[in-house]
């Protein structure tokens, strides 16, 4: 089942399940499904249809690249839908993360420049922890930016959203699995559930979701 246009860097993978299930997994970018039924659910999610969910193996392609390794710095955003992928609340929170982000980068920077800024400030300000301790019980993005500056990967990605949001870059919050462990007696990738990651994937006309 092809899902949309194929764009460089495409990636053919194999994903083993343990157990059987209807979540469709792959590398982000995905473009071809080897299956003959999935389906898209309201959350946007893709997942297996029909009897295929009893397998616990298919084959998958995406056009997968970190941005780590795009060495073209000229990049240029993709048309996407501004309402679904630029909405902002109107709260008090969310009026201090723009004043926050005004603070960062300015208005006619570029797009990369931008990226490169809020994602420097955030490296800089805010260190990665699971114990987070929040004493006075605040909202934990309010705890997390403004106050104890530490916390897990959906306080990072949650964030970084937001601020590139309200620096006008169209982007969406995912959350899958990263790292693993590789087994080289049957050459694959061991994922498991201490695998689970969040992260922040912006569009870019060439490379698709990055």
């Amino acid at each position: 089942i092809w899902l949309r246009k194929r764009r460089v860097g495409s990636v053919r993978h194999t994903i083993y399940m343990l157990k059987p299930g209807n979540f469709l997994f792959s590398l982000t970018g995905l473009h071809t499904v080897e299956l003959p039924k999935i389906f898209r659910a309201a959350s946007g999610m893709w997942g297996i249809g029909g009897e295929s969910f009893k397998l616990r193996k298919y084959t998958v392609e995406s056009s997968y690249h970190n941005y780590d390794d795009i060495k073209d710095r000229s990049l240029s955003l993709g048309q996407l839908s501004k309402l679904e992928y630029s909405q902002l609340s109107e709260s008090r929170l969310m009026k201090k993360i723009k004043s926050l982000t005004s603070l960062v980068v300015r208005e006619n920077d570029s797009a990369v420049v931008k990226i490169n800024k809020i994602r420097a400030y955030l490296k800089g300000e805010c260190d990665y922890s699971l114990k987070v301790l929040n004493a006075k019980n605040r909202s934990p993005l309010d705890n997390f930016l403004f106050y104890e500056k530490k916390g897990h990967c959906v306080l990072f990605a949650s964030t970084f959203t937001l601020m590139l949001r309200a620096a006008g870059i169209p982007c969406r919050m995912v959350n899958g699995f990263a790292g693993g462990e590789f087994d080289s007696k049957k050459n694959l990738y061991v994922l498991r559930g201490e695998n689970a990651h969040a992260w922040t994937e912006i569009f870019f006309d060439k490379y698709g979701w990055v």
